[in-house]
C-alpha cells in the first residue's frame, strides 16, 4: 500500500527536509503550508487555524508535525483534536526537556518547553498513535549569528560556556522519515542528539574553521 503523509512546515527547515527526503520512498507527500505555491505536492492549511485543515487531513496515514510553540498554544487541543480524529499516527517534533510523561490537563505555561510539553500531553491522551522527537539542539539555531559574523570577526552573545549536542536539521529528518514510513515501532519519546556536546564558544571556532577566519566570541551579560 502507498501512504500518503502529511508533512507541516513544509517550507521550513526540518518540514522542508522531511518532505525531500519522502520523494524518493514511494510516499505520497502532502506538504502543507500557509502559502505553499511552488512546493510540490503542496495543499494550503494554517495550524493555528485547524479549521482550515481538512482537506490537507483527508485520507492520511501519517503526518509530521511541527507546532508554532507558543505562537500556536491556543489553538493546540484544537488541533491535536483535528489531526488525531483523521490521522492514526502522528511524529511529533519536540524539544529536550519536556518532562517524561507530560500531564495532558496542563496548560502551556508562554515558555518553549512548556509548549512542546502540552501538545505532547494533548497527543498521549488522544487516540491513534504518537511518536515524539525531542531534539537537544538544532545546529541551524547558529544562523542567530549569521549577520554579526558576515560583519565582522567579534560575536556578541551570551552564555559563553552553555553546550549543547546539536543536530542538523537533515538528521533530524532522517529520523522523523524512517518514524513515518513505519521502520521505527510507532510510539516512544527518542531523545535525539549531536556527536558530541559543544560549548558556544567551540560553535563558533567550528565556524570559523570552515570559513576560515579567527572568530572570536565577546560576552555579554544574559541580562
Amino acid at each position: 500500500m502507498v501512504m500518503t503523509i502529511l508533512v507541516t512546515g513544509a517550507t521550513g527547515r526540518v518540514g522542508g527536509q522531511v518532505a525531500a527526503q519522502l520523494w524518493g520512498t514511494g510516499a505520497r507527500v502532502r506538504a502543507l503550508a500557509r502559502n505553499p505555491g511552488g512546493v510540490a505536492g503542496g495543499v494550503a492549511g494554517d495550524l493555528t487555524r485547524p479549521e482550515t485543515l481538512g482537506p490537507a487531513l483527508t485520507g492520511v496515514d501519517a503526518a509530521f508535525l511541527v507546532f508554532p510553540s507558543v505562537a500556536g498554544d491556543a489553538a493546540a487541543a484544537a488541533l491535536v483534536g483535528a489531526v488525531t480524529a483523521a490521522v492514526p499516527h502522528v511524529v511529533y517534533l519536540a524539544a529536550y526537556g519536556v518532562p517524561d510523561e507530560p500531564d495532558p490537563r496542563a496548560s502551556a505555561d508562554g515558555t518553549i518547553l512548556g509548549s512542546h510539553a502540552h501538545v505532547e500531553g494533548l497527543l498521549a491522551a488522544a487516540p491513534g498513535r504518537a511518536t515524539f522527537l525531542r531534539a537537544s539542539g538544532f545546529a541551524a539555531n547558529t544562523l542567530g549569528w549569521a549577520a554579526q559574523i558576515r560583519a565582522g570577526d567579534v560575536l556578541r552573545w551570551f552564555h559563553p560556556d552553555a553546550r549543547r549536542a546539536l543536530v542538523h536539521e537533515a538528521d533530524l529528518a532522517a529520523v522523523a522519515v524512517r518514524c513515518l514510513l513505519g521502520d521505527v515501532t510507532a510510539g516512544g519519546r527518542h531523545h535525539l542528539t549531536g556527536p558530541e556536546q559543544l560549548t558556544q564558544v567551540e560553535q563558533l571556532a567550528a565556524i570559523g574553521a570552515a570559513l576560515g577566519r579567527p572568530l572570536r566570541f565577546e560576552a555579554l551579560a544574559p541580562d
